[in-house]
């Protein structure tokens, strides 16, 4: 039930039909492929068995570990027998990409990579399911509007990101992201939707970064931040900006929440009028944070230091670190209620004499 009401979200939100791999997927090819094949017992590789298998088919893969690189570019599933069963290793493990729209289907796997795990490339809508995905660089990337859904899937220990999106949508539900640098980063415009998912141990745990002219979506609901060393939650809005946070645990983190704004001061100017935002927050218990509950950008509340230390810890993504300016907060718009913000180590709320609504005090 709160499986197809989360996809009901999504579907909303991201403004895209997820297909049902069972149903949707289908032999568009007209050639005579096996749509239907197996590894290893009919192909050595799971390339070969991609490219025999013929379009909208399903490459069925048995226990083993397989070192190679694969590469998928029409629409598929490729199920694994179980994720603890069937491993993928290699510098670039999977990458997806096409010159025109496709749908892919992966489950049931266990990638290692070097570099990147799974890459999403542009025209690409891609379900991963019962996965985990281990990298030294990135784990799962999307590229230039490319759509990812992920559900019950563990990304950890990358040393830029678990997922690295780049105007891209993405969904998660029961994730695990843990022990990366970053998270979760979105650059440029940015639409993402997760629930039911555990973010810890990370340094930051989402990172969203809205250009200039973009725009970010964030819905962020019943999810666990925990122990993200610099924050659980750090944005830093250049766009049009719409957060919803409602029911989500937010503790032992360096800040719950920062918010950051206008790394160019003429931003206001180009725009000719003040930059739209709207943070809606409901039902979050934001405890035991180590500096603050929710920051904003203000010199006041970087004395330790830890506003510029979540700035610089935004590399080795590509955006310029100017330090912590004071940035007009015109246009923006904090609402909520029944928010539980309370016992963080500096202060809950910074700035203190900010006109927080009363859904944010304690």
């Amino acid at each position: 039930m709160r499986y197809a009401a989360f996809m009901a979200v999504v579907v909303g939100v991201l403004g895209f039909g997820f297909f049902i791999p069972q149903r949707e997927l289908v032999n568009t090819s007209g050639q005579e492929a096996p749509f239907v094949v197996r590894v290893p017992q009919e192909y050595p590789t799971i390339q070969a068995a991609i490219d025999a298998v013929a379009e909208g088919g399903m490459v069925l893969i048995g226990p083993g570990t397989y070192q190679e690189s694969i590469r998928i570019t029409k629409s598929l599933r490729v199920i694994g027998v179980s994720q603890d069963l069937v491993h993928i290793q290699a510098n670039k493990a999977i990458t997806i990409e096409a010159v025109r729209p496709i749908q892919v289907y992966l489950s049931d796997l266990t990638v290692k990579a070097q570099q990147l795990g799974i890459g999403i490339g542009s025209q690409v809508q891609a379900i991963i399911e019962r996965s985990t995905v281990t990298s030294r660089y990135v784990g799962i990337e999307l590229l230039g509007g490319s759509v990812g859904f992920l559900s019950a899937v563990t990304i950890s220990r990358a040393s830029c990101c678990g997922i690295f999106t780049l105007s891209s949508h993405l969904g998660l539900q029961g994730a695990t992201i843990k022990e990366n640098h970053i998270g979760i980063a979105l650059v440029l415009d940015a639409i993402l939707t997760v629930q039911d998912s555990i973010m810890k141990e990370n340094d930051i745990g989402i990172a969203a970064i809205i250009g200039l002219g973009g725009r970010g979506i964030l819905d962020i609901f019943d999810n666990s931040l925990s122990a993200n060393m610099l924050a659980a939650v750090a944005v830093i809005n250049n766009g049009l900006l719409e957060a919803y946070l409602a029911r989500n645990e937010i503790s032992t983190n360096g800040v719950g929440i920062y918010l950051g704004y206008d790394f160019y001061q003429e931003n206001q100017q180009k725009f000719q009028r003040p930059i739209p935002r709207l943070v809606r927050m409901s039902q979050n218990k934001i405890i035991g944070n180590l500096y603050y509950g929710l920051a904003l950008q203000r010199k006041e509340c970087d004395e330790d230091r830890i506003l510029s230390k979540i700035l610089q810890g935004l590399f080795p993504l590509p955006i310029p670190i100017l330090g912590v300016e004071e940035a007009s907060l015109e246009g923006t718009v904090f609402t909520g209620w029944d928010n539980k913000i309370q016992d963080n180590g500096k202060a809950d709320l910074c700035p203190p004499d900010y006109p927080w609504p009363p859904g944010f005090r304690k």
